[in-house]
């Protein structure tokens, strides 16, 4: 009988592990659409924490992985390379 404990357990790991995929994507969507309004060439660090609804460190992470990069004179100014290049920092609008 201990075999059905262990596959019940192995399915809500399974289940648990699918919703923080889709999570994570979510987020990142969400992230994105922000770094790409057009309205807003960066975006403070607090304002995505707070879109997010997670941890600075964990949207640090979303944000490198959608390809988006800190202002140099302000690392809690975060924009999307295409957008804002690679370096020499226009103002923040």
């Amino acid at each position: 009988m201990g075999w059905i404990s262990d596959i019940g357990q192995l399915l809500l790991g399974w289940v648990r592990h699918r919703d923080a995929g889709a999570d994570q994507r979510a987020r990142r969507m969400r992230l994105q659409a922000m770094l790409e309004d057009k309205r807003f060439q960066w975006r403070s660090l607090a304002q995505l924490v707070a879109a997010s609804g997670t941890d600075p460190d964990t949207v640090r992470k979303d944000l490198v992985a959608l390809g988006a990069r800190p202002q140099e004179n302000n690392p809690n100014m975060w924009g999307l390379v295409d957008r804002v290049g690679t370096g020499g920092d226009p103002v923040a609008r």
